[in-house]
This record gives C-alpha cells, structure tokens and sequence, in this order.
C-alpha cells in the first residue's frame, strides 16, 4: 500500500488545486456536509438575506441555501479551482444573478461596510494566517444585527489527525471564542454537535464533535 504524503493532504485541504484538488473538493463534500448542512440550518436563512460563506469548496450546498425566496449569496475562496468547479456546479443560479463567486487573498474581503445578513465558513478557520484582522474584515462587512456561523472541529479532536501537523492552527472552544470577542463580536454561544464520518487516514468510521459558534454584530 502506497504511503500517502500527508503534508500534500494538509496542502490541498488548506486550497485545493489541479486534479488533485477536484479530488479533494469530492472528499469534502462528503466528509464536511454535515458541519456544511447544520451550519446552514444555523444561520436561520430568511426570503432576501444577503449570505456570504468564506471557503466554499465545490458548492454542490448552494441547493440548501437556495431554497429560501430571493436570498443572494456571495461566496469567497482561495482557490481559484474551487471557483471554477464552484461556478460550473452552480451554474443556473450564477445565471439567475443570484449566486457569485470570487477569488480573494483570504486576508481581506473586497466588499464595503454592513454588506451582508448573513456570513458563515466550515472548516477554514485553521488557516486563517491573520485570525484577528481576518475576524475584523468579517465583522466589518456584516450588518448590524446580523449573524455570523463559524464551525470548526475542537483541538481535541483535530489534534488526532496524522495531516494537521503541516500548517494548520487548531482551535479550542475558549480560543476561538475569544477571537471573536477580540473582533468585536457580541452574543458569542456554542452549538455542540456530534457525527460520525470517514476520516482521511482512518480505516474506519470516526466520532466527530464539532461547533458552530454563533456571533452577532
């Protein structure tokens, strides 16, 4: 059996690329759609919300979301294959005008003050490489009064998993909590979930406790 190169998983996790990043973005569709589905659910979308999601991966979720009247979603990432992938998946709604899709730096988002209702990311916040100025660029384009989802698997768990030693930064409830607060967020309240799922690097099926913080501004 071929050993697999770790630190080329944490790479892709971190921005998916090529084909080896079509193949990635298929294995977080299946491993995240959880986490992704119950963000969602947490958001308490309502008809012409204006969503953002930070990192959204192939975007095959967009038919949750867009089950809402006249919502409009904006979606940012890194990876310039995700937006392509992104944009050919979701390609009606791009059409309709209702849906977009940009590159950004992951250190700044490009859009003006109290844009949206609604912002929400699943597993990006390990690779965050500025988490406080970033924390404040979400803060800033979220309306006031409006909510902000971040999910994220706790250190505990994430700490057991052979690729996280190549670049990403692990979070604690507390940490991530006081991340927000130092950004300016307020009502800042755990939702503990549990799931099970197959883990790269893991033979069988995996106890996953994760959290979605709920924030507003």
């Amino acid at each position: 059996m071929q050993d697999i190169d770790w630190k080329q998983v944490a790479a892709q996790l971190r921005k998916p690329e090529n084909e080896d990043g079509l193949a990635t973005a298929a294995r977080m569709e299946q491993n995240n759609g959880g986490m992704i589905s119950e963000t969602i659910k947490a958001l308490a979308l309502a008809p012409k919300d204006t969503i953002l999601e930070l990192g959204f991966g192939n975007g095959a979720h967009l038919k949750q979301i867009m089950t809402v009247d006249d919502v409009l979603y904006t979606g940012v990432d890194i990876s310039p294959t995700m937006v392509t992938l992104a944009t050919d998946i979701n390609k009606a709604y791009i059409d309709a005008g209702t849906v977009s899709f940009t590159i950004t730096d992951g250190l700044s988002l490009p859009y003006t003050d109290n844009s949206f209702h609604k912002i929400f990311t699943v597993n990006t916040l390990y690779f965050w490489e500025e988490p406080l100025a970033y924390a404040r660029e979400i803060y800033r384009v979220l309306q006031p009064g409006g909510k902000f989802c971040l999910c994220f698997a706790d250190a505990d768990f994430m700490e057991k998993l052979p690729f996280v030693q190549y670049g990403f930064t692990l979070y604690t409830l507390q940490k991530a909590t006081d991340l927000l607060a130092e950004a300016g967020f307020v009502n800042i309240t755990p939702q503990f979930q549990h799931e099970e799922l197959i883990s790269p690097g893991a033979p069988n099926t995996v106890e996953r406790d994760y959290i979605i913080l709920h924030a507003s501004k």
